[in-house]
């Protein structure tokens, strides 16, 4: 099961000093290194799909602004919903899954796990009052059967400011070693705005990137299986989205016609009420005459 474990401060708007050198840990079985040629079999040219997950105001959006290579953070809103995004890293094509982080646009997540190739979970290492929150979506999410084994990177943003918990605490929190088996790394940096600031400068958030590039190499070390799974799964959700909508459809025929016999019972009812009321009266008239 390979582990990566990534810490480091990214360059903070109040200081002009270089970032510190990523430091790196490691279990005894050791991770895929970033760089050798892929092995026989993967894709180097194909496009990855990464679905961004997290509390709502954690920085999904940020980081996706980072990935394409958006001129201003000005724009960076919260998601409402979904959306995608084209962007190359060093050049890898990506396709990004942006969702919601809000409390009522959770339940919309897993029906996008089955297209993903790989996850990426951002987390507000600041708010430690949320990180019990963050720590169940993560693990619910990394459950699903869709989702489950795919690569994962885990991001803690705004580690910069006060009281923001540290790699190890971070990691601990979010119970990451306890996660499904399947490639996974934990990293941390100041802030991702600064990724983008980096973009406006003409730069490049060295720090942040060499995360980005572990999860794609990751995913194109193993791109044939994960690209089967995917499809697979893609295939079978949409089966089961037709099944849903088919029975859908019965239901709301079955109402439709129960509801056009009780309207035609009851017309019938009320001619025969007619009837008999008209026959009363003929009835009525014989005896008068």
């Amino acid at each position: 099961m390979a582990r990566r474990l990534c810490c480091w401060r990214a360059p903070s708007r109040r200081t002009s000093s270089a970032p510190e050198k990523p430091k790196r840990w490691r279990t005894a079985r050791r991770s895929a290194r970033v760089g050798p040629a892929p092995p026989a079999g993967s894709s180097s040219g194909a496009e990855q799909t990464w679905i961004l997950l997290g509390c709502d105001g954690a920085g999904k959006s940020t980081l996706a602004a980072a990935l394409c290579e958006r001129a201003s953070r000005s724009d960076t809103t919260p998601t409402c919903g979904f959306t995608t995004a084209s962007a190359t890293l060093r050049r890898q094509r990506l396709r990004l899954f942006d969702v919601g982080g809000g409390a009522g646009i959770r339940a919309i997540w897993d029906n996008y796990y089955a297209e993903a190739h790989a996850a990426i979970f951002v987390v507000d290492a600041s708010d430690v009052e949320r990180l019990e929150e963050a720590r169940r979506l993560l693990h619910a999410a990394c459950a699903h059967a869709n989702l489950a084994g795919k690569p994962l990177l885990i991001v803690g943003n705004k580690s910069d400011l006060p009281h923001a918990a540290g790699t190890d605490e971070l990691a601990a929190a979010l119970g990451a070693h306890a996660l499904a088996a399947g490639p996974r790394g934990v990293c941390r940096t100041s802030a991702l705005s600064d990724a983008v600031a980096a973009r406006e400068r003409g730069g490049s958030d060295d720090s942040l990137a060499s995360s980005l590039d572990w999860l794609a190499t990751t995913v194109q070390q193993d791109f044939g299986s994960l690209e089967e799974r995917r499809r697979r799964q893609a295939a079978e959700q949409a089966e089961e989205e037709l099944r849903r909508k088919e029975e859908r459809k019965a239901r709301l025929a079955a109402k439709r016609a129960e509801r056009e016999r009780a309207e035609a019972a009851e017309q019938a009812a009320s001619g025969e009420a007619v009837a008999d009321l008209a026959e009363a009266l003929d009835h009525t008239k014989l005896c008068d005459s």
